[in-house]
């Protein structure tokens, strides 16, 4: 084949954060009970560019705890014609210099760099950025987009088809079209996970290696402080059931894969869809045999589709419960109640499935009231695991323009995350506050006597489970004190 290229598919050495989780930009180091997911738009990008007969090199260096001169080792080894990484808001200045650092070694070498910052970003914003050694930015699907790039940089002419890029041209930033999304998900390959080193990522629980499978894109919500609506669209974008079932036995019968995380921005909110993957799992066999988790609203939700989900092999289902404070629910505009939440938890725990919790703080109106609030209702909700983020002002966001308007903005927007964002604190709260209230209440939750003998009670027949959770709790205390 003429014009095939080496192209290298990195997560570059640093701090452990999840870049492909566009909405969800967390850092895994400091996150209570999370692991690291699957790095499938490395994956997704590996077999799209095989598939135009590339040569593909793949290594999440994070992730693997590699440093910055085994990534330049082999960088300088595999000599490629381009470098395409992930980044997050949060590392986007360490990459940087990453970056900066391999283009001085190979300037020949073309470098894309993909982030949900970068979806239709501010020209002031992006001229801050010091991106002289970097060719493009996508801020769109990277998985439909990387491999119809590399295609259009042989023909220039053609880049300003390519939507959800920022192309250089006479020494300027140029945009495509952003608001563009594939309807037809099922046209992806699946990720490469023969280039991926799927034992990295990990179930936390049980520590066996878990997949991330992409099962719909998109949101009709607008919570305030959410990317969703704005990177992946308010239309939601099905995978067909059979696509899915195929990629599932792709996982367990090639790699051995047993445990898997359905990634959807909203995954119960179409009850048919729901119902018939469910279906599905059990007519093959596949429920008796995998085990998967997957996120959820707390409204519109029914017992019957908590059920049948538990039946096909779910074991646990993530909610953002958010807020106790029903005045902050309103003015995040989430469109739940208190009554939800605490609907959705009895009704979770009566299907046998576990319930893993996550709570925002320090909106810009909140004060000690709104997390005395929050407080009481996670001891209400007595979800199995939770997780306390600070909200963070992504660009973009309604909770990005409140926050400037209300002046509680600390400098760039970019270099924070939910446990350490770009902002003052609250009108009424400082940061350092913030911080606080969340390691105290982190810390009592989880060391509470009641809750770590319900632990071992429950897995008392389990011991590399029991073992888990002591290391899991060994990290939150050296993480909080």
């Amino acid at each position: 084949m003429k014009n095939v290229k080496k192209i290298m598919l990195i997560y570059p050495p640093g701090k452990m954060y999840q870049r492909g989780e566009d909405r969800s930009q967390g850092n895994i180091f400091l996150s209570a009970a999370t692991t690291m997911r699957a790095c499938n738009d490395l994956g997704y990008a590996a077999s799209n560019l095989k598939k135009d007969g590339h040569d593909v090199f793949l290594r999440d260096y994070q992730t693997e705890g590699l440093t910055r001169d085994e990534l330049i080792a082999d960088f300088r080894s595999y000599h490629p014609h381009y470098l395409f990484t992930s980044t997050t808001d949060a590392t986007i200045f360490d990459d940087l210099q990453i970056l900066s650092q391999l283009n001085q070694i190979y300037p020949k070498c073309k470098i894309i760099l993909k982030g949900a910052l970068f979806f239709d970003l501010d020209q002031q914003i992006l001229n801050s950025l010091p991106l002289s050694g970097i060719d493009y930015l996508i801020g769109g699907e990277s998985d439909f987009i990387i491999a119809r790039l590399i295609k259009a940089d042989q023909c220039k002419e053609k880049l300003s088809s390519v939507p959800g890029i920022i192309y250089k041209e006479n020494k300027q930033w140029h945009k495509t079209e952003f608001k563009w999304w594939e309807e037809n998900l099922d046209s992806l390959d699946f990720p490469d996970r023969e280039q991926m080193n799927n034992r990295l990522y990990i179930r936390p629980d049980t520590g066996e290696p878990i997949a991330t499978i992409s099962a719909s894109r998109g949101c009709s919500y607008n919570c305030i402080f959410c990317l969703t609506p704005r990177i992946s669209g308010t239309r939601i974008r099905f995978r067909s059931i059979s696509n899915i079932i195929d990629e599932i036995n792709s996982c367990y019968h090639r790699h051995g894969i047993k445990n898997f995380f359905f990634k959807a921005d909203t995954f119960t909110l179409d009850k048919n869809w729901v119902g018939q993957l469910c279906a599905e799992l059990i007519k093959t066999g596949l429920s008796d045999k995998i085990q998967w988790a997957a996120n959820s609203r707390t409204n519109p939700l029914d017992f019957e589709t908590l059920d049948l989900m538990h039946s096909a092999g779910c074991w646990l289902v993530a909610y953002g419960f958010e807020s106790g404070s029903p005045e902050t629910l309103t003015r995040i505009e989430k469109q739940i109640s208190i009554a939800d939440n605490l609907r959705a938890a009895q009704m979770t725990t009566e299907a046998g499935m576990e319930i893993y919790g996550f709570f925002v703080i320090g909106f810009p109106w909140e004060d000690y009231r709104h997390l005395a609030d929050t407080e009481n209702h996670i001891y209400q909700l007595n979800s199995d695991f939770i997780e306390i983020h600070i909200a963070n002002p992504y660009y973009g966001t309604k909770l990005y323009q409140i926050a400037q308007q209300e002046n509680v903005l600390e400098g760039n927007v970019l270099g924070g995350d939910y446990f350490s964002p770009t902002i003052k604190g609250t009108k009424y709260l400082s940061l350092k506050a913030l911080k606080n209230f969340r390691k105290r209440l982190l810390l009592h939750y989880y060391l509470r006597p009641e809750y770590i003998m319900s632990r071992i009670y429950r897995n008392k027949k389990n011991v590399n489970k029991i073992n888990n959770y002591i290391k899991y709790g060994i990290k939150l205390i050296k993480n909080t004190l």
